[in-house]
């Protein structure tokens, strides 16, 4: 571990974590190669990789702190927040923006793109539709406006200052229908807004427009199944507007039935007297299988003896292949 000038960090101290010795990969471009694993002269090594994570060195061993750059870990894969900076403050009519990722109430990690409009011409599901065409699909934040940026005093953006919870967000359609729900309606709006962490404001919203993905189909699903105990995953992607998933998870359930939790039932196990017929029960079972899988074994190495002269394979009579054919294999022994 090293410090900013790359010496090396006491015991308590907070470097970052540098990784050498012959186990290191190499890029086929020597220019690569070079700019990836540059020297590390205060360890004497021709050759060592910056991990970019920061960790504080103790005597029972390295405890992760954070990272020395911009970089997050998102759904299993590590994305640079500067790469979606970039891609937000190309859009027209922004003049400022950032990206963060944000935890949900029930635990989901969702990108969120916060921009700060240049005029009253901003469109987010415009800019949704561009950003689709520089970003790979699971990186399109979901995209809310602020008045301004929160700055540190250095003057990057405080990204840890950035308003979370969401208490709406300009993916949905401005046309659509304001949300008054009756009671089912609204909890299963609660729950969308537990995973998702932003508040419905229209019927018209969109599951992957709001952030969703494949790991929060499955948190809504499991937490819709409270009362919807049929609900698949299958229907978030069939039904992505909350409208339309509010009817699909009353039309789970069947007629004159109101949605709660599917009624508990009460298990007994297995009795004794059962489990001791079961066993032995299946020990005919298991000689009748045994005794087929013998059956071609006689017959292969019949074959292997007749044909292609492997005198080693013990041989019986065929007569003896077809009793043991007719009472174990043929159509007749199996009805």
């Amino acid at each position: 571990m090293v410090d900013a000038e790359g010496l090396p960090v006491g015991e308590g101290e907070i470097g970052e974590l540098i990784i050498g010795g012959v186990g290191l990969a190499r890029y086929l471009d020597p220019d690569k190669d070079r700019e990836k694993y540059a020297p590390m002269p205060s360890f004497g090594w021709d050759r060592a990789y910056r991990s970019g994570d920061l960790v504080r060195y103790e005597a029972a061993g390295l405890i992760f702190m954070g990272r020395a750059d911009e970089q997050v870990k998102l759904g299993g894969r590590r994305i640079e927040l500067g790469e979606i900076d970039a891609a937000l403050q190309a859009l027209p009519h922004v003049a400022g923006a950032a990206a963060a990722v944000r935890t949900t109430a029930a635990g989901n990690q969702i990108l969120v793109g916060y921009l700060a409009a240049a005029n009253a011409d901003l469109d987010l599901a415009a800019a949704r539709e561009l950003l689709a065409e520089s970003l790979p699909a699971p990186l399109i934040p979901l995209l809310t406006v602020v008045d301004s940026l929160p700055t540190k005093t250095s003057g990057k953006v405080d990204r840890h200052a950035l308003p979370w919870p969401l208490t709406g967000t300009g993916a949905a359609e401005a046309d659509a229908a304001p949300l008054n729900l009756p009671e089912d309606a609204s909890w299963v709006a609660e729950q969308w807004t537990a995973v998702l962490g932003s508040t419905v404001t229209s019927l018209d919203a969109d599951f992957f427009a709001y952030g969703g993905g494949s790991l929060s189909a499955a948190q809504l699903v499991s937490a819709l199944r409270v009362r919807y105990p049929t609900i698949t995953v299958a229907d978030i992607y069939a039904t992505p507007r909350i409208g339309a998933l509010i009817d699909a998870a009353r039309q789970t359930l069947p007629d004159g039935v109101a949605a709660g939790p599917a009624p508990s039932r009460t298990v007994r196990p297995t009795a004794f007297k059962s489990q001791v017929f079961q066993t032995l029960m299946g020990i005919p079972l298991h000689i009748l299988v045994g005794m087929r899988w013998l059956t071609y074994l006689m017959a292969a190495n019949n074959v292997l003896a007749a044909f292609a002269g492997f005198s080693a394979a013990p041989t019986v009579s065929w007569w003896w292949v077809a009793a043991s054919w007719l009472v174990f294999v043929s159509r007749p022994a199996a009805c």
